[in-house]
């Protein structure tokens, strides 16, 4: 019974040092990325908005808004009940998504903190108000999908229509690429 319980105690320490070795590894491999991602901003800024500039542009006249992405992503948009959605993917990364989802769910044209309380309650899930691209939206820091995807949201409202933003990615380079691809967001014509 006693060396039972002595096997019983060293596969458990074995387990959970390779739990806490991975958990580990990986933020090393987080920060890593990290130091040579801020290495690639200073040195590489002015080459990453000349990249930008060659993108392609998707634009929706409807729903008055462009966003460029890379080139070798591909677009799908579709359309679903009363809303829209495009999804931009990284084709050689099936973690690293963008997508946009506008519908037609605010006739009251309540601001994005008024949208959110009256229809969810505010506070529940971490979110804080951010300005995005001159619009008052809302930012959430979402669960992990998985072991190795992290995702975050942005909402805003225009006129009646909300606007849902979610990126989603493995790594820090593909994650600068999202915010790169979120930040050339902007609204066209909206009336």
């Amino acid at each position: 019974m006693a060396k039972r319980i002595f096997i019983s105690i060293i596969i458990g320490i074995i387990v959970i040092s390779g739990v806490i070795y991975y958990q580990q590894s990986t933020k090393i491999q987080d920060i890593r990325e990290g130091q040579s991602q801020s290495e690639q901003d200073v040195n590489g800024e002015k080459q990453n908005q000349n990249e930008i500039a060659n993108w392609k542009t998707y634009q929706d006249l409807r729903y008055g808004f462009k966003i460029k992405y890379p080139e070798f992503w591909k677009l799908i948009s579709t359309e679903m009940n009363q809303c829209f959605k495009i999804e931009i993917n990284n084709i050689d990364s099936p973690c690293t998504v963008l997508t946009v989802t506008v519908c037609p769910n605010n006739p009251e044209k309540l601001n994005i903190k008024e949208y959110r309380t009256k229809n969810y309650g505010w506070g529940y899930m971490g979110e804080y108000l951010v300005t995005f691209n001159g619009i008052e939206g809302v930012r959430v820091h979402t669960d992990p999908i998985s072991i190795s995807c992290k995702s975050d949201s942005i909402s805003f409202t225009e006129g009646i229509f909300v606007y849902d933003i979610d990126i989603t990615w493995s790594n820090l380079v593909d994650k600068n690429i999202l915010e790169n691809i979120l930040n050339s967001f902007n609204f066209e014509n909206l009336e």
